[in-house]
């Protein structure tokens, strides 16, 4: 089971979800902390500024440190623009083209539960991006915000090549029991974004809120999980000692 951090999550800044100017250095600290690699964050545009775009060598170069070779990359674009339009399209293809100059590369792409209505046309949309990641050897996993019926019905449609990003916070406001859906969407996850929730519904510490993580990890173990789960959890009060202390967690737990 491969253990990762999402990108950001080791650096202290007022902006929870921002690419860090010091990537360098939190692949450094992800090695010295014991994470097996680092989900990169895309900002929904090309930033000169993020080594995804112009500095592919020096990323790939601390890609391939970490003890999971995976260059697994999460892109918000689509939290904030529809994938209807023809530039969200062209863009996803940019992305799509420039991860496939990477190692092993899995593209992690949210879908927003308003695109449920024009159905016909996001399916069109899928099965295109889903192709080209395909032909340039790019794993795709699809972020759903909306319940399981709805994304089982969608990937009967969609069929071959969809699968999903399970994300045990997002899922626990739409259904509560982590555990009984895991099950259900079982046979098309194969990737795991880990947050904890409490009462306000707020990302917390991992084993802080009311998610039962003991139960949830004794499941994908059950069920012989083995692809990548990555930390998209809070910073705390401090990035490093909260990352420590999640790690320690899962540990304990699993």
């Amino acid at each position: 089971m491969n253990i990762g951090i999402y990108q950001g999550r080791l650096s202290d800044s007022k902006i929870l979800q921002k690419f860090p100017p010091n990537w360098r250095g939190e692949f450094l600290n992800a090695r010295q902390l014991g994470y097996h690699h680092i989900e990169l964050f895309l900002e929904g545009k090309i930033n000169p500024k993020n080594p995804f775009w112009l500095k592919k060598k020096m990323l790939i170069k601390e890609i391939k440190k970490m003890k999971n070779k995976k260059t697994l990359i999460c892109d918000n674009y689509l939290i904030f623009n529809s994938l209807t339009k023809s530039k969200s399209i062209n863009y996803i293809f940019k992305v799509i083209y420039q991860a496939s100059k990477f190692p092993r590369s899995k593209l992690i792409i949210p879908l927003n539960k308003n695109l449920l209505k024009r159905e016909e046309l996001l399916i069109n949309k899928l099965i295109l991006i889903l192709s080209l990641a395909k032909k340039n050897n790019v794993e795709i996993s699809f972020e759903c915000d909306f319940d399981s019926e709805k994304i089982i019905a969608l990937s009967k449609k969609i069929k071959n090549g969809f699968k999903i990003t399970f994300d045990t916070g997002n899922i626990f406001l739409i259904e509560k029991n982590i555990v009984k859906s895991f099950k259900k969407l079982n046979s098309i996850i194969n990737h795991i974004h880990l947050k904890d929730r409490n009462k306000l519904k707020k990302n917390v510490i991992l084993g802080t809120g009311l998610i039962n993580f003991k139960s949830f990890f004794k499941l994908i173990n059950d069920l012989n999980y083995r692809s990548d789960i990555t930390l998209e959890t809070t910073r705390g009060d401090d990035a490093l000692l909260t990352a420590f202390a999640n790690l320690n967690f899962l540990k304990k737990i699993s």
